[in-house]
């Protein structure tokens, strides 16, 4: 099942703006003011991915996938893509996922250069939640940020 979650801007109008989430840590997220073309900056870049994946951790809060007790230390160091072979995707969000992304916008590594992360979590949340809609949105923004940092407003 092939998903795109691309609500229209409320700002500006376009379909490719993340300041539509309908979550209110990713309000804002819309740089463009209206314009066609949108110039970002590492600052704009950094604060959009804090945004989504402080709204990733909301979500996961909301539906209920977030665990209290961490997995065990086999569980994560799995050096599998995922750690689909010791643990749950959304664990793998909470506890391996989050916390380095954090540390990365916070000045302690580099981004990735690509992410795809989507594919597989659509596979995988519409397995363990009636609800994924708004999580699945966020990871797909994660991909696109990451992927093209230009997505940060209605760059198109």
């Amino acid at each position: 099942m092939s998903v795109r979650l691309t609500p229209t801007c409320s700002l500006c109008g376009h379909s490719t703006c993340y300041c539509n989430l309908r979550l209110p840590s990713a309000r804002g997220l819309c740089q463009n003011g209206g314009v066609s073309e949108c110039q970002i900056s590492v600052v704009d870049h950094y604060r959009a991915l804090r945004r989504v994946v402080n709204g990733i951790e909301q979500q996961l809060h909301r539906i209920d996938l977030w665990e209290a007790e961490p997995p065990s230390d086999e569980a994560l160091s799995s050096e599998q893509p995922f750690s689909y072979d010791t643990m749950q995707f959304h664990q793998w969000l909470q506890w391996l996922f989050i916390p380095r992304m954090r540390a990365i916008l916070a000045g302690h590594g580099h981004l990735p250069t690509e992410s795809a992360i989507f594919p597989y979590a659509t596979d995988c949340l519409q397995d363990c939640t009636e609800e994924p809609d708004e999580l699945l949105f966020l990871i797909q923004t994660f991909d696109e940020l990451i992927s093209d940092p230009s997505h940060v407003g209605a760059c198109h």
